[in-house]
């Protein structure tokens, strides 16, 4: 099951111009030193959100699922390279803010990148969250990538409602919460435990071949908006209602 946000008519000309970037980063093999990274929120009752979600399963899934509103929640941040994972962080707070969104770049993320000496050669992307906008965090980002990410107001524009093309929403989080939610979780350090495990279990073999089809997907929508803005708006308008 996989659902996705509609595209709306200004988010074709947003869209366009990423689609260029991304296929030169193809050419140039320089999406290989993209991390990709993103938030989502866990739910003790199984909730998920349902706008950057794929649900995985071995049959269809004839169910009926029930949850509790305003259950205890977790919100993780996960970082995806072609190599590595970066986390998972989870907030402590139940709301990710500017504030909390930077203290984690500055010392989780940033102590890591350091220490496997890429700090000054990765491409950093996040998506255009409102924590994500904060001048707090553009100041740092250009300060520490300069040049190097890729989001709201960044050096390199990533357009709203676009998670098809990231490894975390195709990929990442389905498969952890698919892991997470196999069996009812009872409390939120059960929750927090298989949240790890989860993550754990995305081997290298995952990645390399996420990657691989990061790339091969990114390069068939970039060659397809590669046309007149015709030929892109018709295109986002079938890969949207996928």
């Amino acid at each position: 099951l996989q659902v996705q946000h509609q595209l709306e008519q200004e988010d074709y000309a947003a869209r366009q111009p990423m689609c260029h970037d991304l296929l030169q980063a193809v050419d140039n093999e320089d999406i290989m030193n993209i991390l990709f990274s993103d938030e989502a929120t866990f739910h003790i009752c199984g909730r998920v959100n349902r706008h950057n979600c794929r649900i995985w399963a071995d049959e269809q899934p004839n169910a009926t699922y029930e949850w509790q509103r305003d259950t205890p929640k977790i919100n993780v941040w996960l970082g995806v390279s072609a190599t590595k994972l970066y986390g998972p962080f989870m907030f402590q707070e139940p709301t990710v803010t500017g504030v909390t969104y930077l203290e984690m770049l500055q010392q989780f993320l940033e102590p890591q990148l350091t220490q496997d000496g890429v700090l000054h050669s990765v491409v950093f992307q996040q998506d255009g969250a409102p924590p994500h906008f904060a001048l707090c965090v553009r100041d740092y980002l250009n300060e520490t990538f300069p040049g190097r990410w890729i989001g709201r107001a960044a050096p390199r524009m990533w357009a709203p409602r676009s998670p098809d093309l990231t490894p975390l929403d195709f990929f990442a989080w389905g498969f952890i919460k698919s892991h997470v939610y196999k069996n009812k979780v009872r409390d939120l350090p059960q929750l927090r435990e298989r949240i790890y495990e989860a993550v754990a279990a995305i081997t290298p073999q995952h990645l390399r071949s996420v990657f691989r089809a990061t790339v091969q997907h990114v390069g068939s929508n970039a060659s397809k908006c590669k046309g007149d803005r015709l030929n892109c708006t018709e295109y986002c308008s079938q890969t949207s209602d996928k």
